[in-house]
C-alpha cells in the first residue's frame, strides 16, 4: 500500500505532536517533598496537583502557581514565576527582577491524608502531627551523656520521655503522646540543609510541647532534642 506525500506530512506532525506531548507530560511531574538551593537554611515542600503547584516555604508560607499556556507556573499575585526542571528540581523566579532560584529535592515525602492527620491544640491555635514519616523514628534512644536519660517512641503515638536535670542526673520520667508537627494540607513542618533534615517534634508531657528531631541521610542517625539519638 503506498502513501501519498500529503498522508505522510499528516503522519508525521501526528508522531511530532505525540512525542512533543510525552516530552510536555514528562516535564510536568515531580517527586513531592522537602526543596533547598544550596546553603540555604530554610527548605521549601513542594507538592504538583493537577494545573495547581504547590509550595511552603520556611514551613510557614504557602504559595499556589497555576499553569500557564507556556507550559510554566505563575503565582496568583503575578509576583514569582516557577518552572520545573526535571522530577527533581525547580527554579522559582521573581517576575519583576528576574532574579532566580534553582531548589532540588533534599527528601521525598508522602502527602499525608488529612483524615489521618491528629488535630492538637497549641498555644498559637489548632495543629496537626502524624507518626508516619519515610524513616523509622520509633524505638529507644540514647542519651548524649553520663545521665541515664529515658527516650522511648512508640509507633502508636506513645512513649516515655525524660529529660535530663544536668548532664549526670535525670529528670521526671513522663509517659508521653507523640507525633511530627504538620499542616492541615498533610504537608511535614521541616526544612533540610547539609543532608540533614530537620522536623518538630511534638511531645505531650503536661502539655504540648515541640523539640527538635533531626534526620542524617548518610548516617541514618536520629537526633532528638540534640542531646539523644539512635542509629539505624
Amino acid at each position: 500500500m503506498k502513501i501519498n506525500k500529503k498522508s505522510k506530512k499528516k503522519f508525521v506532525l501526528i508522531i511530532c505532536f505525540f512525542i512533543s506531548s510525552i516530552i510536555e507530560i514528562k516535564a510536568q511531574q515531580i517527586v513531592t517533598g522537602i526543596y533547598a538551593s544550596p546553603g540555604s537554611d530554610a527548605s521549601t515542600y513542594v507538592a504538583l496537583a493537577g494545573d495547581v503547584l504547590h509550595t511552603t516555604w520556611a514551613g510557614k508560607y504557602n504559595t499556589n502557581y497555576k499553569k500557564t499556556s507556556s507550559g510554566g507556573f505563575l503565582s496568583e499575585d503575578g509576583e514569582r514565576a516557577a518552572v520545573i526542571e526535571n522530577e527533581k528540581s525547580i527554579t522559582i523566579s521573581n517576575v519583576a527582577s528576574g532574579k532566580s532560584t534553582t531548589l532540588t529535592l533534599q527528601l521525598a515525602l508522602p502527602k499525608l491524608d488529612e483524615k489521618k492527620l491528629t488535630p492538637i491544640d497549641l498555644p498559637s491555635g489548632k495543629g496537626f502531627i502524624t507518626q508516619d514519616l519515610p524513616f523509622d523514628v520509633t524505638g529507644s534512644y540514647k542519651f548524649d551523656g553520663s545521665a541515664n536519660v529515658i527516650t522511648q517512641l512508640n509507633a502508636d503515638g506513645t512513649g516515655k520521655f525524660q529529660y535530663a536535670e544536668s548532664s549526670d542526673q535525670a529528670g521526671t520520667l513522663f509517659d508521653i503522646r507523640w507525633g511530627v508537627l504538620c499542616n492541615n494540607a498533610g504537608q511535614y513542618l521541616a526544612n533540610s540543609l547539609g543532608g540533614v533534615h530537620a522536623f518538630t517534634l511534638m511531645i505531650y508531657t503536661t502539655k504540648w510541647e515541640g523539640v527538635s528531631l533531626q534526620y542524617s541521610v548518610s548516617s541514618g542517625r536520629i537526633v532528638i532534642n540534640r542531646d539523644r539519638f539512635k542509629d539505624k
